[in-house]
Order: structure tokens, then sequence, then C-alpha cells
């Protein structure tokens, strides 16, 4: 008798092949400084179980110097701060440490005898972690696996696993990111889920304890998962006849609910008590300045933008959005408790000042609400299987998500890509756009907007023209030149006024633009990419900056090469007659020499 294959399992078995190649293709526990598997927000998560477990000062953290000298796990030591009480305070809550610390224990039981210091970030601290994350990742998958199956077939299951697999940002979030959080959140949603339908179908204690402490565990790796529980507590409720069946259900079962909350609550402790004794207080604001803003959410942003919108990276979920109608129509006792779930955690994410993140690859406070979301995209595979004309476009779709994806990918961990974690603008977007080989000159992209192009169509007038040919003084140079036999020399920490003039004196204009042109060359490489020169047109009224246009020079061109660079400044309609434009080179402490020539000024009208 022939088996039928269980195209799912197959699909799992491929994923954990993926995610282990991926690990392989950028291997960050090989990897040094910044770059390695325990660095930046991942030190931070990571730093409770060193300073409890082997230098036994998790109050002062006087280790922290000799390990940030050593390893160099980010730029600088922002991972805690000192409370009232005079203790350091840690900046990232204490679940992740829950999460990672078998693996802590293994390297750390491993290391001496491998022969590498036991200090908590050796090596194999760092191989151990990024392998134990592809594993909880993998258990992710296999438990949502088994959560579909209850409503899918196999078939669409497998399509759905292979979605979120390699069409989304939690393949980098499990196969180059893997110690943040991310994929092991996603991993406890699909948790979540299946635990939800468990007792759902048949009310158990242990299901309902489990339920409490995942839901606890995920408050304290970022606490607003606590919207987590709208999905159990919304779970099968479609009108008044079910919310009220809804609350009988959980009045019969009371003593299993309260053994849920006494269960969230004892891991909501570890994070409370941790705050108590750290700085006197049971409840502690960790994170300073940074905040939430409730009445001015960037939800547009957040979807859509350039910067880090959520379909702009992974638009393959726009699939789950569309998938929401099918959902609706088939499994509306699931469905509310989906919607009001994402849309509250998607208000909330987006709300934050910080809403794109830093540096990462593409909207990742979002990953954990795949496992949710996969039932609406499930709901649309099955949909789109039983209707002979839309099943190819939204395959069509799918294959160029999924190509988006891969790519994308690709592109952030590749050198020469012209990738940028954290700053991508629309402009430069769109010139980098699966684009293998993008100009090194389109990174000025990443500070303007807006460029012309050639100025032979539209009415130009000459502002200045600077080549310092006739000029005797330093700091003009004669040791490079674009035209010969003399350059300005702009050194370090210096600023150079290349020219100035009020408002009144522009030649005017419906639609007024000025380009600020010059030729550069260097000859060290400048890695900050807030230390690079720059070209500076400022605005001022009333000596008072009111607008301010720059594009950073070293990153548009290579070492010992002149380069041509201009920006293109669009100014304001509210100019009045005595703002005063003022073009500058202005050069950074830590810039390294850059010498000028050619320097000059346009005035441009586009209308």
């Amino acid at each position: 008798m022939k088996h039928p294959i269980r195209w799912s399992l197959l699909i799992w078995i491929l994923l954990a092949f993926f995610f282990l190649r991926g690990m392989f293709f950028y291997p960050r526990y090989k990897m040094d400084a910044a770059n390695a598997t325990i660095s930046w927000d991942v030190f931070g998560y990571y730093l409770y179980l060193p300073a409890t477990f082997i230098y036994h000062d998790l109050g002062n953290l006087g280790f922290v110097p000799g390990i940030m000298d050593q390893y160099h796990p980010a730029g600088d030591f922002h991972a805690a701060t000192r409370a009232d009480k005079g203790l350091y305070v840690m900046k990232y809550p204490v679940g992740m440490s829950v999460l990672y610390a078998p693996a802590f224990f293994t390297a750390h039981a491993l290391a001496k005898p491998l022969g590498y210091p036991a200090d908590g970030f050796s090596k194999p601290y760092q191989v151990i972690l990024s392998v134990w994350m592809i594993v909880l990742a993998m258990f992710g998958f296999w438990v949502l696996r088994k959560f579909l199956l209850r409503y899918f077939s196999d078939g669409v299951t497998a399509a759905v696993l292979l979605t979120l697999g390699i069409g989304t940002n939690l393949f980098n979030y499990i196969s180059f990111d893997g110690a943040m959080t991310h994929a092991p959140l996603f991993a406890a949603y699909a948790c979540l889920l299946w635990l939800t339908d468990q007792w759902h179908d048949r009310p158990r204690t242990w299901v309902a304890v489990l339920i409490g402490v995942l839901l606890g565990w995920m408050t304290i790796i970022r606490p607003i998962e606590v919207l987590g529980a709208l999905l159990p507590i919304l779970w099968g409720i479609t009108n008044w006849k079910t919310l009220v069946a809804k609350v009988q259900l959980l009045w019969k079962h009371r003593l299993q609910v309260i053994g849920m909350c006494v269960a969230g609550a004892a891991m909501l402790m570890l994070q409370l008590g941790y705050w108590k004794w750290s700085s006197g207080y049971w409840v502690y604001y960790s994170y300073g300045d940074e905040g939430f803003h409730f009445a001015h959410p960037k939800l547009w942003q957040g979807l859509i933008s350039a910067r880090k919108g959520w379909l702009a990276y992974t638009p393959v979920m726009f699939l789950t959005l569309l998938g929401l109608i099918p959902l609706f129509q088939k499994h509306r006792d699931r469905f509310w408790a989906v919607v009001a779930y994402f849309v509250l955690i998607f208000y909330v994410v987006f709300s934050w000042d910080n809403w794109w993140y830093g540096g990462g690859f593409g909207a990742r406070a979002l990953i954990g609400t795949y496992a949710a979301l996969s039932l609406s995209l499930g709901a649309l595979f099955t949909w789109a299987a039983n209707t002979r004309f839309w099943r190819w476009p939204i395959l069509a779709f799918w294959l160029f998500g999924v190509d988006v994806n891969l790519f994308m990918t690709w592109q952030a961990h590749s050198a020469g890509s012209g990738w940028h974690a954290e700053q991508m603008t629309p402009a430069y977007y769109r010139r980098i756009f699966l684009n293998a080989h993008p100009k090194i000159a389109d990174k000025k992209f990443l500070d303007v907007r807006h460029d012309l192009g050639d100025l032979s169509n539209k009415k130009t007038s000459p502002l200045f023209a600077l080549n310092f040919d006739a000029d005797t003084l330093p700091p003009v140079s004669s040791e490079f030149s674009a035209s010969a036999p003399k350059s300005y020399l702009l050194q370090p920490n210096q600023v150079f006024e290349a020219y100035r003039i009020k408002a009144s004196d522009l030649p005017g204009g419906a639609d007024t633009w000025v380009r600020f042109e010059a030729k550069f060359f260097f000859t060290q490489m400048v890695w900050g990419e807030y230390d690079h020169s720059r070209l500076v047109v400022l605005l001022q009224r009333n000596g008072e900056n009111k607008k301010v246009y720059n594009v950073r020079v070293q990153w548009t061109g290579d070492a010992w090469q002149w380069h041509t660079l201009y920006m293109d400044c669009h100014l304001p309609k509210d100019l009045q007659p005595d703002d005063e434009l003022i073009f500058r080179l202005e050069n950074t402490p830590a810039g390294g020499p850059v010498w000028f020539d050619d320097v000059s000024g346009v005035w441009i009208e586009t209308k």
C-alpha cells in the first residue's frame, strides 16, 4: 500500500536545512565584535546569565569593561544604567535569558575542555547559542504545523510553512540573527495557538497552566506581548451568543483560569523581583527617554515606508491581509481573535518613538504576529486552490514576494550590495531594489531625496564657482587636484564656507532649487557613517537654521579617486527676502582629510 507524501513534514525538514545552511552562509558565531552572535541587543538580553552564574556581579557589572575591551560586542555599553539604589538595572527584560539558559550552561560546561575561556562570550557560547535558537525555531514550526493541520489540508499547511520560512524576514531572524527576540516569539505564539485550541477542545489544567506560563514568559521578553492574551480570550467569539458561552466556559473552569493567571504571575515575578532587587521599585522603566506616542503612531510608515515598512520588505505578507476575507467567511470563530490581536499589536509597535527599531531587516517587531496570521494565509491558499482563475495571480505574487525576500536577505548580508539597515529612503530604496550591483554614488540618496539630473532643459543661473587655482595660502593644496594645479584641503573638524547669498538676491521663480556640486578626493576610509565630511546648504532665518540640506561624502566614492557629487535642494515656498542661503563644506573630528575642487552653486527653476 502506497503512503501519500506528507508535504508539510517534507517542508519542515527542508526549512531546517535552509535555516542551518543560512547560518553557515553567514556564520555570526565565527565573527567578532559587533557582528558576533552575542552582540548589540543580544548582548543586553544575555548579560543576566554570565553576570549571575560566572561573575556573581549582577548589581555592579564590574566585569563588563573587560568584556567590552576584549570582545567589543557593541559600540558602547548601553545595556544597563545605574538606578537610585546604586546598582545597575538592565535595560532589556529577563525573558530571553531564560530561553538562552540551556545553551549557556551547555557551553559553560564545554568551554574549558575545548580549550576556550569559560567567560560567557568565547566561541562555544556563540556557536551553541546560534544552534540552540534554530532548534527552538524549528520546534515552533513543528507546533505551528500541528496547529494548522487542524484547519487546513496537508498541502495548504505545507504552503503556509514554506511562505513563512523563506518568504518573510523570519528567515533572516532564524538563520542570520536568530538570537534576537523575534523567532522565539514566533515559536511562542505558535505554541500559544496550539494550546489555546487544545484547551477550547477539552479544558485541562495542565494546558491552562502552560498558557499562563507562556503568556508570562512572552511578556518578560517584550512587555507588549501581553496583548497575546487576546488570542485565548477572544478565541471562538463571533457574536453576543458566543460571548456569553465563552464567559460561561471560563466560569465553569474558573479554577483552571485561576491556575493560568497564577502561572503567568509567577513568570512575571522573575522580572518584577529583579527590578525590586536592583532598583528598589517593583516596576522600573529601563528605556530612559524612549517611549510610546499613542496619539501619533507611525502606522502608514510602518506598513509601506522605504525605511522599514512591513510590506516594503516583506511583500508576501500582503497575502495575509487579503486572506482575512476568506478567514472571516470560513473561520469566523477565529477571525476576531486574530484581527483584534494583530490590529492592537500593529498600533502599539508603531507608536514607539523609534518605530523603525534601529538596524535590522524590515519590520522585525511584527515577526511574532506571523503565527497568528498563518490562519489567514491558510484560508487564502485554501480558497485559491479551489478557484480556477485567481490561483494564478496569487501564485505569481507569491513567487514575487518570496524572490524579493530572498534577494533582500542576500543584500542585507553581502558586502557591496548597497544595503543600509536603518536609514533607507524612498529614493535609495528604488535604486537598490532587486539590483545586485548598485552604484556606490547612489548612496547619496540615503541623505537626499531628489535628483534633477541634466539641467540643459531647465532655466538656470550660476551662483558661484571655485577652483582654488589662484589661491596661494593654506588650506589650498597642490598635492591632489581635479583640475590642475590646486584644490582645497579640508582637514578633520574644519568648516569651509564657500558662498552666502540672501534670498532677495536669487533670480526667483515659481519652483526654485539650488544645486551644490563639488569634486572630492580622499586617501583613507572613514568607517563611521556619521564621521563623513559633508556638502551642506543652510537656509537661515534671523540667524537660525530653518532648513538644513546635507549629503555625506566618503560613502559615495572610493579612496584614491576623484569623484563628482552634487545635491539638489528644493527651497521652501515661504522663502523670505532676508533669508540667507549658506553653502559649506564640513568635516567631522574623525572625518579624515578630504580634497575638494571645482566647487559650485547653481540656481534652478523647474517650472
